[in-house]
């Protein structure tokens, strides 16, 4: 790796060097070949690394009445697929993420004025597809997700904004 890619995560690496958006990235003299073959490599490497966990919601705060169990499948960038604002050569990175099965999560219904059924239900591909409430669900799950993912890398991650081009794909246990 380059000498002064090193120094450049060296420094994002630090509590208080942090970008406000990923694109911020090219004012730092980051060419493509460098970006692509160390700096990205190098925060890529990061994520590959938590292929290897299972994690649970419960292990977590703030994750409310879900409880599920979740790992990382792939990890892969892709350049040219599409136009993201914030990246720096038209790359987004792709995680591809399993959701065990046995997962629930409580749904709230109102009955009458303000009794509130609550009803703990398995987290599948059918609750997901749910055209009431499954929209909600799913993107509650990929917040809860991505906090969790994130609270598992290091400050570099964090400070590069490398989450401003990533996407998550997430396989729902089917029922």
């Amino acid at each position: 790796m380059d000498s002064y890619i090193n120094k450049l995560i060296g420094y994002f690496s630090k509590k208080h060097n942090l970008l406000k958006k990923r694109e911020e990235l090219s004012d730092y003299a980051i060419n493509k070949k460098e970006y692509f073959n160390d700096f990205l490599k190098y925060e890529l490497s990061f994520l590959n690394k938590l292929k290897i966990l299972d994690f649970h919601t419960v292990d977590y705060d703030n994750t409310g009445s879900y409880d599920f169990h979740f790992s990382i499948e792939s990890v892969d960038m892709v350049v040219d697929s599409g136009y993201y604002n914030d990246s720096l050569y038209n790359e987004v990175v792709r995680i591809y993420i399993n959701v065990s099965p046995g997962g629930t999560v409580d749904i709230y219904t109102v009955d009458g004025e303000n009794f509130e059924n609550v009803e703990t239900t398995e987290i599948t591909d059918s609750l997901i597809s749910n055209h009431d409430y499954g929209w909600e669900i799913s993107n509650e799950i990929i917040d809860i997700i991505k906090t969790i993912v994130i609270f598992n890398l290091p400050e570099l991650i964090t400070n590069t904004r490398l989450f401003d081009i990533v996407e998550l794909y997430i396989n729902y246990p089917l029922d």
